[in-house]
């Protein structure tokens, strides 16, 4: 009951989040709304700054014509006369009394300049730069002054806002606005000083104009003029609410065209792959006919063509590889179950548990393969009534071919014990010809073989390169490895020439086989078992016999390991007389 809430959570939650998405679509538009914006602004601040730096071109204009016809209708020399005055006392003052234009020193030089003294009608000027002054309501101040390019300064020879004779003010050549006359170009823009109010609102301009245009040298006469630019400021306003207007009934129109083409060109292809390949993995068949990539309608020559290019590749690879896969898995299914019944058949042809109950004689065994099936065996049968086969062997390699070399290996030692037990060391030299013809992977075979006469209580054996032999004595009550030279491996040389020894067994002693497996178990740290510790685990009870020995030695074994994988057939045989 709890799952089912929880996966019908799950799916409320894939639900919500699928329909509260932010498509692409949508980021998109707002991507294209937001671009444009920003590039509204810009163009509207640009355009108005152009506009108010074109306008003021315009009134700039106008104003120079208005003074330079006021010039051409009055006779320019009273005001030459008035310059001419200013410039004797400018040109007559030290340097140092001129950097300052408000010193009451520097001013009193120009006060002697009167009327009766220069000859100069004042009220002439005063009446021509009223009238050119009320022409245009944008002119501010106007007045005559002199033009020091050395120095960039204006010195004012006569103004109509009371500035006093001599003052002067520092300008600079502005060239961002241009008129026919070239010495009209001659003009300083200023700026309000309280950087709190607007740019367009403080703009400030003086431009001047020549009385004698014949005169340009130093010190020449001009008609100054100055405005505020209240007009302009006004009609830039003007400008910007009609530009932004127009700009945004645009945005409103091309915004939605900019939105469909981006969705049909763009949107639309990946919404197409989405939904493939949102069916591709909800499908439960993906080995079958279908194709989900293949058969889009995509044209676009861009990388989503390229996307879903790779992605018909990949579907067909995918394809390729699931059909490989199926065929590969049943294969594999198909080995393993072979394997199982490899396994099965091995493990029928291993003996079970021995007894000779007249002489008390008991073989117990165990093996554990590293893999399914392995390369180690053991075996024991009976020859005759009174002689026992028994034989504990360890194929070089692992798996299925040491699982069939193995199989061969047990047959011909089977074979040639039993036909041959009273000579063991022919039984197994006969045996290693056989193994060694016709081994072309050169795989061999370390062995343990004897032949157990249960009357005399003897062992006649062979150690073809096998692990030592342990003995339990019971007089010594105590296992004892069994130290001697090994002949060669089976299946190495088939001229090969066995050693036959014997072991005397008497009545409570036990013969302990193994294979390699035991001794080179290895735990976490890759130590090695050993030697020394199967003789101290066998010797810790010397008491235990039987199944319990070999159960006690491999629980041993295990822990040792500490959950290490098993990396060798593990085999032990125990003989109890």
């Amino acid at each position: 009951m709890i799952t089912k809430e929880k996966e019908k959570t799950t799916e409320e939650k894939v639900r919500k989040k699928k329909k509260f998405k932010i498509t692409m679509g949508m980021k998109a538009t707002f991507s294209i709304a937001l671009m444009l914006i920003f590039m509204g602004m810009f163009l509207i601040t640009a355009m108005r700054y152009m506009f108010t730096i074109l306008s003021l071109n315009d009134q700039i204009n106008d104003m120079y014509h208005i003074v330079n016809t006021g010039l051409n209708l009055v006779d320019i020399d009273n005001m030459n006369k008035a310059c001419e005055a200013v410039r004797e006392v400018y040109d007559s003052i030290p340097e140092e009394l001129k950097n300052d234009p408000e010193s009451e020193l520097y001013l009193r030089s120009f006060r002697s300049l009167t009327a009766a003294s220069t000859g100069v009608d004042l009220g002439e000027i005063d009446r021509l730069l009223n009238v050119i002054k009320n022409s245009n309501w944008e002119i501010g101040d106007i007045g005559i002054g002199l033009l020091d390019d050395n120095n960039k300064r204006i010195i004012i020879v006569r103004s109509l806002d009371d500035t006093p004779t001599g003052y002067w003010d520092d300008f600079q050549y502005a060239t961002s606005v241009t008129v026919a006359d070239k010495n009209t170009a001659r003009f300083v823009t200023e700026y309000d000083k309280d950087e709190t109010k607007d740019f367009y609102t403080t703009i400030k301009y003086r431009s001047v104009v020549p009385i004698d245009k014949k005169d340009e040298s130093n010190l020449a006469g001009y008609v100054y003029f100055e405005s505020h630019g209240e007009e302009l400021h006004i009609w830039s306003i003007i400008f910007l609410v009609v530009f932004s207007v127009i700009f945004v009934i645009i945005m409103i129109i091309v915004l939605p065209v900019f939105a469909f083409l981006f969705r049909k060109m763009m949107i639309k292809p990946i919404k197409k792959l989405a939904r493939a390949a949102e069916k591709w993995a909800e499908s439960t068949e993906k080995m079958g006919e279908q194709y989900y990539f293949k058969n889009l309608d995509i044209k676009t020559h861009d990388e989503v063509r390229d996307l879903k290019e790779a992605m018909v590749s990949m579907e067909d690879e995918l394809h390729d590889y699931m059909t490989n896969l199926e065929v590969t898995t049943k294969e594999k299914l198909k080995l393993s179950s072979e394997i199982e019944v490899t396994a099965r058949l091995q493990a029928n042809l291993l003996p079970d548990k021995l007894i000779v109950p007249e002489q008390g004689i008991e073989i117990f065994s165990f093996m554990r393969p590293a893999r399914q099936v392995g390369g180690d065996f053991y075996d024991y049968f009976k020859i005759d009534e009174k002689r026992y086969g028994i034989v504990i062997a360890d194929v070089s390699d692992k798996g299925v071919p040491a699982s069939m070399f193995m199989v061969i290996s047990r047959t011909l030692l089977y074979n040639d014990l039993s036909e041959n037990p009273d000579d063991i060391a022919f039984a197994i030299g006969k045996s290693n010809e056989k193994l060694c013809d016709r081994n072309g992977d050169m795989m061999f075979v370390t062995a343990f073989a004897g032949i157990l006469d249960v009357e005399k209580r003897t062992l006649s054996y062979v150690n073809a390169g096998h692990e030592d032999p342990i003995v339990y004595r019971k007089v010594n009550d105590k296992y004892e490895i069994v130290m001697e030279e090994h002949d060669v491996f089976l299946g190495v040389y088939d001229e090969a020439s066995f050693t036959k020894r014997e072991m005397q067994l008497d009545p409570g002693d036990r013969l302990f086989l193994y294979t390699d497996g035991v001794t080179e178990a290895m735990d976490i740290n890759d130590k090695l078992f050993g030697i020394d510790r199967l003789i101290e685990v066998l010797n810790r009870d010397s008491s235990v016999t039987g199944d319990h020995v070999i159960a006690s030695l491999w629980d041993e074994i295990s822990g040792f390991q500490e959950g290490k994988s098993q990396a060798d057939d593990v085999t032990m045989l125990l003989l109890q007389t």
